[in-house]
């Protein structure tokens, strides 16, 4: 005869089969891509005001530094030679798994990249990068259309 009744072992089994379900999916989510959806939103907002062509707007959500347009004016010629209708994104980079992200967090470094590549697709191919501000906003910092 057994030393534990049938009944202690099947929910001891049961007991097992769950934490090891528990296990298994917290090591793909671990694994998974954690997708930058607050830069995304922005990247989105910026292209739609472009192609609805409400400049003006769509320079409030700039850095305003060099690379993008130090006034309204450099804005305009910069929009006018890289801006094409984006239509939907298509990706964003760089990859940060969520166990990245967990990691970086428990050591105290800041979860966000500094910046993040938004890719869009319509009369051309469309990349918008956003950067990542100290007043934990994203801001559009560079606007380059290109070849696939």
């Amino acid at each position: 005869m057994s030393a534990f009744p049938a009944r202690t072992r099947r929910s001891t089994l049961l007991y097992a089969g769950v934490l090891a379900i528990f296990c298994l999916a917290g090591f793909f989510w671990l694994k998974m891509e954690h997708v930058p959806q607050a830069a995304i939103d922005v990247a989105k907002a910026f292209v739609s005001l472009l192609n609805s062509e409400q400049f003006s707007q769509a320079y409030e959500l700039t850095s305003k530094d060099a690379s993008i347009g130090l006034s309204f004016g450099e804005f305009e010629t910069i929009v006018h030679r890289q801006a094409c209708k984006g239509d939907r994104v298509i990706g964003s980079s760089p990859f940060q798994s969520n166990g990245n992200r967990l990691r970086r967090w428990l050591s105290g470094v800041a979860t966000e990249p500094p910046e993040a590549r938004v890719e869009f697709e319509g009369a051309c191919l469309l990349a918008v990068t956003v950067t990542h501000t100290r007043g934990d906003r994203w801001l559009v910092s560079r606007i380059a259309s290109h070849a696939g």
